[in-house]
């Protein structure tokens, strides 16, 4: 009877630490450094997507920064982010028009710098399952380079 009573105390204590562990999410840091700015014209835009949501979609991004470009290299921390998977890409929008402008003859090409978390740029739009990494950890450095 003490052991049964013994577990039962045991079992709610734990379901007690698990309800409170549970309302609260871990949060870290992720730091991005985009390299390879050929210019210092227009913004550097960098989304964040969440567990490949709307990837690609740089309104629909779980988070995003517009900086300004200072030289071939731009950092950006994103600070209070829950532990998740995610995927950053970064845009050098020259003319500051709000999206990638692309060139399509021969074949489409980027005609603004772009770059993918796991730099894995390819032929076509890049997938959110290479360019995923995992926060898991208080903070996370993810380096990309721009591609033109």
């Amino acid at each position: 009877m003490c052991q049964t009573l013994l577990a039962a105390m045991v079992a709610v204590m734990a379901g007690g630490v698990n309800l409170m562990a549970s309302g609260q999410e871990t949060l870290g840091r992720i730091v991005v450094t985009a390299e390879g700015f050929r210019n210092t014209k227009g913004k550097a835009h960098f989304a964040l997507y969440r567990q490949g949501e709307k990837w690609l979609k740089p309104d629909e991004a779980f988070r995003s920064q517009i900086i300004e470009i200072g030289g071939d290299v731009v950092k950006v921390t994103l600070d209070q982010v829950p532990y998740d998977t995610y995927a950053v890409n970064v845009i050098h929008d020259e003319n500051e028009n709000g999206k990638l402008d692309m060139r399509w003859f021969p074949w489409p090409k980027p005609k603004e710098g772009a770059g993918v978390s796991n730099n894995r740029l390819g032929a076509g739009p890049p997938s959110y399952d290479k360019a995923k990494f995992e926060l898991s950890e208080p903070s996370v450095e993810i380096r990309i380079e721009l591609q033109y």
